[in-house]
């Protein structure tokens, strides 16, 4: 993985998943869909709690391989989200740039 960030939620250490199949990406992109901006504030829409957890457990992959039998995204505390999500759109950020770069370098363009 490109970020060796660790976020610790109920005691259990997380990674993003920085290298989304298909089918995770295109569940990120429709819960983003709702995200606005206006203002320089975000409206993340209304959400049910089964969507947000969801969206952790795509973005996010435990350290160990494998998550405690009981556990559940429902702990996780507003602190830690803030800093997945904004860790999260930060690396695709860098992913565009990457290939925007690689782009330009090999068509000989700026």
């Amino acid at each position: 993985m490109e970020n060796s960030k660790i976020y610790i939620i109920s005691g259990v250490g997380f990674e993003l998943n920085t290298d989304l199949d298909l089918d995770e990406a295109e569940d990120v992109q429709k819960f983003f869909g709702h995200t606005s901006l206006n203002n320089g504030s975000i409206n993340l829409g209304n959400y049910k709690k089964e969507e947000v957890i969801r969206l952790y457990s795509i973005i996010l992959k435990p350290k160990s391989g494998n998550l405690p039998e009981n556990f559940s995204f429902s702990k996780i505390k507003e602190s830690i989200q803030i800093e997945v999500i904004k860790d999260f759109f930060l690396s695709r950020i860098k992913k565009i740039i990457s290939l925007q770069n690689s782009l330009s370098g090999s068509t000989g363009q700026p």
